[in-house]
């Protein structure tokens, strides 16, 4: 088993995985992007923030900053709001439903570590999904 498909499945994993450490930094390369754009070039960061995350052609505002671990676990229903300065750690899925707004600097951490000192000190982590509902 990778170490991606055990971050995915919510097992104890290694963050420091080489194609996890890419996909991270990948997804890093494209909130950056996403972030230092102003606001007359809309279109190019609704480009960049659907090749970021896991949505369909909806009608999805983000207020930059916006920052997440990976981004293709994110799932989000239509007409979707976020608000500034939001954080999504989505090490496994997060989901977001229909007509859901969130408000300035919220953050969604999927992302947890063993409570055990010896496991913790491994450096390994795991997650848990988040799911907010519709409305």
């Amino acid at each position: 088993m990778t170490e991606k498909q055990k971050m995915l499945e919510g097992k104890l994993y290694s963050p420091l995985d080489k194609q996890l450490t890419d996909e991270r930094y990948q997804a890093r390369l494209l909130f950056q992007e996403f972030n230092k754009m102003s606001d007359q070039f809309k279109a190019s960061r609704d480009k960049i923030i659907h090749q970021l995350l896991n949505v369909e052609e909806s009608d999805l505002w983000i207020e930059p900053p916006f920052f997440c671990d990976y981004g293709y676990n994110i799932h989000l229903g239509k007409n979707v709001f976020i608000n500034f300065n939001c954080c999504i750690l989505d090490v496994c899925s997060v989901t977001i439903g229909d007509n859901c707004m969130l408000a300035p600097n919220v953050q969604i951490y999927t992302a947890t570590h063993p409570l055990e000192y010896k496991a913790r000190n491994s450096g390994k982590e795991f997650a848990k999904p988040i799911s907010i509902g519709n409305n």
